[in-house]
């Protein structure tokens, strides 16, 4: 645990300092260089070019280029491209006239010494069609014009390939091979599908890592409840964040995010290199793999037929090339995974720590996207992100999908702190809907959701309108999220509280204090004050008298933990091992054990064994920790098969324990589960709280397909429900004050009889 927990601490933080910028990752195919000289006839764009070949007429290799300042533009569609020779000049540099005769061919030439403009009019002058310049090396050079020269009479495209494209081009050409190319530089569609499944991917992460986080904190407050109520020693390790694997946000830890995440991203951008990104691939698979595992782990125990797998291992194959087609896919489900899992361990305790947070968060996107281009020359966090001079596809902690109707192909990606960090504030919107048994409409978890959608929605729409080029999406999503729950708390009354504590209000189910009704009722010459504190130290004495009691009964638990002179077997319905117990406890504990323990089939083994058919091993064990200690600790999937063990095995307090928990997580979704369960052992304060549950809250209930279900999987339960809402419901009539007294019926008399008594 303490393993996995630094994993998890370690996954947040590293999570949070690479990335969040939201753009494509396939390069930009236009690049608006103001740093760079213009005027007129060297104006261009710097746009990417696709060179498509044929060798001997049969397609061949695709090259990629860049277009020149100067020029005139290229055809966007490859169907208006021509066709066209290709030629290698002679001399190769083409600073003079070249020997060779040129009739339309597109001549291919090595950078050499003289200007790109010098080139470009000797290679037109002898009949070129288009030049093909050979870059020194395999980055692709951004071609201006001198100072002083005259580019306005250049009529042919000009495009730069990197040095191993145009060697390949030159070796084919010069094996006597007829090579055939075209020049065109396609547009990158408006919108593409990939950046719709991005927005639902980041979406729908965030909407079950709500879930999730929401569940879980509910369930700790039931929990704190019941251990509030009984008095349990356990409530001081159960109020500490770390022993529920729970790590909490500070506004210190908020504020120093900005620094720690700047310093690592320097450190990024400063060592990025192969093998650098070689140990974040390894790193981010550690991660992800524990995220999904946790993920699975959860899901899974949901699932009454797999509780049997809890404590198998399957040995399954993950590694996989990151250059492969479909790589991105693995890629996804560990980082969803990861991301779900840090959502769930780490929380935003309060709005004050969130708005800190969020606030700090959208300075620093917004100045290592924009504002490092001043001192470094470039994006440090697309440079980062993207995996520049790298030579891989970038750092791994992104969600990518490709771009399904791109003719440049690349990825639409989103950094995780992009997912995170928004959705920090959003489960803690949702965890305070559901503490505060708040209605959706009336909560802040869905408007909060929505705010967080529009604001990545309105980050796809900026990177479109430029050109593909990174855009910091926590300067969209920031703002709609601390604006949506600002403005949301001042409306309804409720900032103070979410800035504060974070939690609403909630009696205490162990105490009721009445305040007296007059000064009469308090102790003269004392306060209200005074007398609570008394009250308090009396609760504390009484709390540390059971703290004792159950210190000295827990002794017996040790017994059945460590098996000490254990004499009979209790064998479970799945494959799990026998539980070595004592007889004397299952004796006395329940009736139908004794019986059990006394018949012939349990003195005949040769291992004096039982077997209880109803509970799997992890269910059996949570039944005789709770036969030895009297305190129920099982998770609450099982519950029901204990409820139903506690039934048919007579044992009343457990049922009495399960019933109360039931009782107290009644809700819209699980109320009609409850009553279908007490109507197996015909447990009728259950089920009254069940129908008086539905009662109340009827139209949540009926109105989901599942009620219809229910109807017909419990007819005589669906007519209680019913009844018990036309009684609930049915006007009561009042006499008018101005009807006739009816005129009372003379009564006969008879002469007196002792009528006996029925009871």
């Amino acid at each position: 645990m303490i393993l996995w927990k630094s994993l998890s601490c370690f996954s947040f933080v590293f999570g949070l300092l690479l990335y969040s910028a939201s753009f494509v990752s396939g390069g930009d195919i236009v690049h608006h260089d103001d740093s760079l000289p213009q005027r007129p006839g060297c104006n261009n764009n710097f746009v990417l070019v696709k060179v498509p070949t044929r060798i001997n007429g049969s397609e061949a290799l695709e090259y990629v280029g860049v277009g020149a300042r100067f020029g005139p533009t290229l055809e966007s569609k490859e169907k208006h491209a021509t066709l066209i020779k290709l030629a290698i000049a002679d001399p190769p540099d083409c600073c003079s006239t070249p020997r060779n005769k040129l009739t339309g061919e597109v001549i291919l030439v090595h950078r050499g010494k003289c200007s790109f403009t010098t080139k470009t009019k000797v290679a037109e002058a002898a009949g070129a069609s288009a030049i093909l310049i050979i870059n020194n090396s395999t980055d692709l050079f951004k071609m201006v014009c001198e100072k002083g020269e005259n580019v306005l009479g250049i009529n042919i495209p000009v495009v730069m390939l990197p040095v191993d494209a145009g060697r390949s081009l030159e070796n084919t050409v010069n094996s006597n091979n007829i090579v055939t190319l075209q020049l065109y530089s396609p547009k990158r569609p408006a919108v593409d599908v990939a950046e719709v499944f991005l927005w639902l991917m980041a979406v729908g992460t965030i909407l079950c890592a709500s879930y999730w986080s929401a569940w879980t904190a509910r369930e700790e407050s039931i929990e704190q409840d019941k251990l509030l109520k009984d008095g349990s020693d356990e409530l001081l390790q159960l109020s500490t964040t770390s022993s529920r694997g729970v790590v909490e946000i500070t506004v210190i830890s908020a504020i120093l995010f900005v620094v720690v995440a700047s310093c690592f991203l320097i450190m990024l951008y400063k060592l990025m290199s192969y093998w650098f990104i070689e140990v974040l691939v390894v790193l981010f698979c550690i991660g992800g793999v524990e995220g999904l595992q946790t993920c699975l782990v959860a899901l899974l125990s949901c699932f009454r037929w797999f509780r049997r797998f809890g404590e198998s291992y399957v040995k399954i194959p993950l590694l996989v090339k990151r250059q492969f087609s479909f790589a991105w896919i693995g890629q996804d489900i560990l980082g969803i995974s990861l991301i779900i899992t840090v959502l769930q361990i780490v929380r935003v305790p309060n709005l004050k720590v969130g708005f800190v947070l969020l606030s700090c968060a959208f300075m620093y996107d917004i100045f290592w996207v924009f504002v490092s281009k001043w001192w470094f020359r470039e994006s440090v966090m697309i440079v980062v992100a993207r995996g520049d001079r790298s030579g891989e596809d970038g750092i791994p902690m992104l969600l990518k999908i490709p771009r399904m109707f791109d003719p440049w192909g690349g990825y639409s990606i989103i950094g995780f702190g992009d997912i995170i960090l928004p959705g920090l504030l959003v489960t803690f919107a949702l965890r305070y809907d559901w503490l505060a048994n708040k209605r959706l409409k009336s909560g802040y978890f869905l408007w909060t959701m929505s705010a967080y959608g529009l604001g990545l929605l309105i980050t796809y729409i900026a990177l479109n309108l430029m050109d593909g080029h990174g855009q910091p999406a926590l300067l969209y999503i920031v703002p709609f999220i601390l604006g949506t729950l600002l403005v949301l708390g001042h409306k309804r009354g409720e900032l103070k509280t979410l800035w504060t504590t974070g939690e609403p209000d909630r009696p205490c189910p162990h105490l009721t204090v009445r305040r007296p009704k007059s000064p009469d009722h308090r102790t003269e010459g004392r306060s209200y004050t005074e007398e609570a504190d008394d009250l308090a130290t009396r609760l504390n004495e009484v709390m540390a008298e059971a703290a004792e009691k159950a210190a000295f009964l827990g002794s017996l638990v040790v017994t059945f933990k460590e098996q000490m002179h254990t004499d009979v077997l209790v064998k479970p319905a799945d494959e799990g091992p026998p539980i070595p117990t004592h007889k004397a406890v299952l004796a006395a504990r329940s009736k139908v054990f004794r019986n059990m323990l006394d018949s012939d089939e349990c003195k005949t083994s040769p291992e004096e064994s039982i077997t209880l058919p109803d509970l799997t091993h992890e269910e059996l064990k949570s039944l005789l920790e709770f036969l030895y200690s009297g305190n129920l600790k099982a998770p609450y999937n099982q519950y029901r098969a204990l409820y139903l063990a506690a039934d048919k095995y007579d044992i009343l307090y457990l049922q009495d324990v399960c019933r109360s928990h039931f009782i107290a997580s009644l809700s819209s979704r699980n109320v009609l589960d409850i009553l279908e369960l007490a109507s197996i052992p015909c447990d009728t304060i259950m089920k009254d709280a069940a129908i008086n549950h539905i009662v109340k809250n009827m139209e949540e209930v009926v109105v989901p397909m599942k009620y219809e279900t229910f109807v017909q999987r419990n007819p005589d339960l669906s007519v209680e429900i019913t009844r018990a809402y036309l009684r609930e419901t049915k006007p009561k009539t009042k006499p008018k004050d101005h009807a006739p007294a009816p005129t009372p019926t003379p009564t006969p008399t008879f002469p007196a009889f002792n009528y006996p008594r029925i009871f």
